[in-house]
C-alpha cells in the first residue's frame, strides 16, 4: 500500500491512510461530521415529503426493499450491470400506499442511476 503524509496540516508524519496514529481521532471526528451531514440532509429532504417518509420508514418497506434486492441485484437501468444498492419506484408514490408497495412499480437500480432518476422525478 502506498503510504503518504498525514492529512493534518504540518504533519510529515507517513501513514497507509487518511491520519497518522498521533491523528487517528480526527477521522472519527470526519467520521460523526459526515453522518451528521447525511442525517440532515435526510430530514431536510423528507421534510418536504413527510408522507413518504412515513413508508419509508416503516418495517413492511424495508423489509420489500431488502427482498427485492435480493430476487434483483443488477442495476435494472438499460446497459447498466452494475450491483444494485436502491429499490426506485418507477412511478413516484406520493405517499399511495397501494403505489407504493406495488411491486410492479419497482426497479433495481445503482447509487448513480438512482440518484439521476431522483433528480428527474424531483424536476
Amino acid at each position: 500500500m502506498k503510504r503518504s503524509l498525514c492529512h493534518v496540516p504540518g504533519c510529515f508524519n507517513l501513514t497507509d491512510t487518511r491520519y497518522c496514529e498521533a491523528h487517528a481521532y480526527k477521522q472519527a471526528e470526519d467520521d460523526r461530521r459526515a453522518a451528521q451531514g447525511a442525517t440532515k440532509r435526510w430530514a431536510e429532504h423528507h421534510a418536504k415529503a413527510p408522507e413518504s417518509a412515513a413508508i419509508w420508514q416503516s418495517g413492511r418497506w424495508k423489509r420489500l426493499s431488502r427482498e427485492y434486492l435480493a430476487r434483483h441485484p443488477v442495476c435494472e437501468w438499460p446497459r447498466c450491470g452494475e450491483r444494485a444498492t436502491s429499490v426506485d419506484h418507477i412511478v413516484p408514490h406520493k405517499g399511495d400506499e397501494a403505489l407504493a408497495y406495488d411491486t410492479g412499480n419497482l426497479q433495481a437500480l445503482c447509487k448513480a442511476h438512482h440518484d439521476a432518476k431522483s433528480r428527474r422525478d424531483r424536476g
